[in-house]
Formats: structure tokens, C-alpha cells, sequence
């Protein structure tokens, strides 16, 4: 890939950590920190060159868990592939600018549940363009998402 671009995009995206492809840092190494860089395991940072490198985390929790909420609460009959390729140009538009500029090209994991509903939202949106079914506003789809409560755990 080095020899056929000067910013290669490699995503070793295997699970788990210790059947990745290939480690961030050895394509920083190779590509001599040319390439673009997500894993689908995570990743401690790293240093290279006197850079601290980030690597996000491209698994399909970023895309899956909007897509299947936006889907069932439309409704709708299927999921066409558009939806698809509008929920990757969102989770494109969400990351922050700062992390694109230290080449890391997914949001952080600490919004997930803000990344889900903006995703299942945009994906109601293309399912009533192709199905013409009904779509709900983003705090209406925030108020129906699952909120993670847990009892306390007492020792006996």
C-alpha cells in the first residue's frame, strides 16, 4: 500500500487485540507515519517521533447499536443500503475536528450513547425517504433509549 499512495488507510480491524493484522505502531513504523491509522481492538497510545499517537477504534459499536435503534423505532420494512453510508457520513460530521487534525478518525467512545442517537436518527430520516414512515426528533428518540441502572451490590 506504501508503494502505491502517500497516505495509505489501513484498518486492521480484528478481534480480538491479539488478532490484529497488525499493531498501529508497526504501520507508523513502516509508513513511517504517513498511514491512517483504526483498529477494531483497542489500543494503548504510543509514541512516535516524539508524537503522542491516539488510534480510534472502529468497531461496530459506533455504527450498529444507531442503525438498529433508528431502524425498529421507525419501523420500516428494511434497511436499504443507504442507510448505511449516511450513518458513516454522520459518525464522519460528528468527530471533532481536533481529532481528525491528530489523525484520529472516530469520535471518542465516551459519547457513544450521543453517537447512537444522532445515528438512529439519521437512519429514521432515510427509512421514511424510502418507506415513508414516521420520524421521531432526536430528544424523542433520546427519551426511548435504554438507561443502564444497577443495583448496588452489598456484601452478606
Amino acid at each position: 500500500m506504501i508503494k502505491n499512495t502517500k497516505r495509505p488507510i489501513i484498518f486492521p480491524l480484528s478481534n480480538p487485540t491479539t488478532n490484529c493484522e497488525a499493531t498501529p505502531q508497526k504501520i507508523y513504523q513502516v509508513s513511517k507515519g504517513n498511514a491512517v491509522v483504526a483498529t477494531g481492538s483497542p489500543f494503548a497510545s504510543f509514541n512516535y517521533k516524539g508524537k503522542t499517537i491516539n488510534i480510534g477504534q472502529g468497531n461496530n459499536f459506533f455504527i450498529f447499536p444507531g442503525v438498529g435503534f433508528g431502524a425498529i423505532l421507525s419501523k420500516g420494512k428494511y434497511i436499504s443500503d443507504a442507510v448505511f453510508t449516511n450513518a458513516a457520513y454522520e459518525l464522519a460530521n460528528i468527530t471533532p475536528k481536533n481529532l481528525l487534525k491528530n489523525e484520529t478518525v472516530y469520535p471518542s467512545i465516551t459519547n457513544i450513547r450521543e453517537i447512537s442517537a444522532k445515528l438512529a436518527y439519521v437512519t429514521m430520516q432515510q427509512i421514511s425517504e424510502d418507506q415513508g414512515t414516521d420520524v421521531l426528533t432526536l430528544d424523542e428518540i433520546k427519551s426511548r433509549m435504554w438507561k443502564p441502572q444497577y443495583h448496588p451490590i452489598l456484601r452478606i
